[in-house]
């Protein structure tokens, strides 16, 4: 059964969200296979340098970290057996680790590849560009940030290699979420160092602890395949056995390699979604993105003036721009929190019902 996926686009305060799909028959009575595709070429696996939407797909297949989402959203035990023990005051989260998930090469994942991964993270000389989400977060990690500490003063201790104790500058209530992010999966020191700066750049200079290894790619590539990794913890659950990719650039290409069976879904943008609307095989599928304009409001500029940046704002027709040129599926935003994305965990009223509209 074939699949088509709707694009989300990214434009002028409107809340995207469009993709979607079905679940792929296998080519064949013996092994699961699916074409996919990718909008662009994939740069790196290593979990310190991303800040591509590629890179990110890529290590969330070969890689994973303590918690995962699943599909309502909720924050899920993953390398960690379960959820952490959180202190009276909100900023001590221990973190228990199972013992029965392997790296790639066969060694067991510990508490200090979580540590050597969040100090690499945080140091100045490989840090990322998320940084930000360990610095207004754990404990000195500002400093180490800034260069005034040493690294091994991140509030961070490993008391055992199943055990992370973490230290919080303050109580932040979506803390362990935050822990689902690529940038605070693990890395194997001893086998990052042995790479040095060839680490994450190719299928043979990275290590793996995630459902499927990576096969065929260096950073030139146009095409890879995930494989299904045998020794992840949970592959029983895992019910493909090959994910062949593709970098296609061109929707119309993509759109003409599905109709000839040679891919299993494709990510269309406004256009395409409009042609396709009505076919047995598309979906929607929510996705949490928001596009905006922002202004050139320096000093003695006329959009210095914020009721000028308010009028032009409010002469925008949103609804007709999502339904009409985006025609993928998007929602208007009326603000930076989106419709459909987050609920108030008492009422469960969305919170953009209940916030009304933010003037931006």
């Amino acid at each position: 059964m074939k699949k088509i996926l709707m694009a989300s686009g990214l434009v002028l305060l409107l809340l995207t969200g469009c993709s979607s799909s079905k679940e792929a028959e296998p080519v064949s009575e013996t092994k699961k296979i699916v074409h996919f595709t990718e909008p662009a070429e994939l740069l790196t696996l290593d979990t310190t340098q991303e800040e591509d939407f590629t890179s990110f797909n890529a290590q969330n297949q070969v890689l994973e970290g303590l918690y995962q989402l699943n599909e309502k959203d909720e924050t899920i035990p993953a390398v960690a057996k379960e959820l952490p023990i959180i202190s009276e005051d909100k900023q001590t989260y221990t973190i228990s680790l199972r013992k029965d998930a392997k790296w790639s090469n066969g060694e067991t994942v510990t508490a200090k590849d979580f540590l050597y991964a969040w100090r690499r993270a945080v140091t100045p000389e490989t840090a990322p560009s998320y940084a930000s989400l360990f610095v207004s977060s754990i404990k000195n990690a500002e400093a180490i940030y800034q260069g005034e500490m040493a690294p091994e003063k991140l509030g961070v201790e490993i008391p055992d290699d199943y055990t992370l104790v973490v230290h919080l500058i303050k109580p932040i209530p979506y803390f362990t979420s935050l822990l689902t992010f690529e940038t605070f999966f693990p890395i194997n020191e001893e086998f990052a160092k042995k790479q040095g700066t060839s680490y994450g750049t190719s299928s043979e200079t990275t290590l793996y602890n995630g459902p499927f290894l990576l096969a065929g790619w260096t950073q030139n590539s146009d095409t890879w395949s995930y494989v299904k990794n045998p020794d992840y913890w949970d592959a029983k659950n895992v019910a493909m056995d090959e994910i062949k990719t593709t970098v296609v650039k061109s929707t119309s290409t993509a759109v003409n390699l599905y109709q000839t069976d040679e891919l299993d879904r494709v990510v269309l943008d406004g256009e395409f979604s409009k042609q396709y609307k009505n076919d047995a095989d598309f979906q929607n599928q929510n996705d949490t993105k928001v596009g905006y304009l922002r202004f050139n409001q320096g000093s003695g500029k006329a959009l210095e003036n914020q009721s000028l940046r308010k009028a032009i704002a409010l002469s925008i027709n949103r609804e007709e721009f999502v339904e009409n040129i985006l025609g993928d599926g998007s929602i208007a935003a009326t603000g930076f929190v989106p419709k459909n994305f987050v609920e108030n965990p008492k009422t469960g009223e969305d919170f953009r019902t209940e916030s009304g509209t933010q003037q931006i």
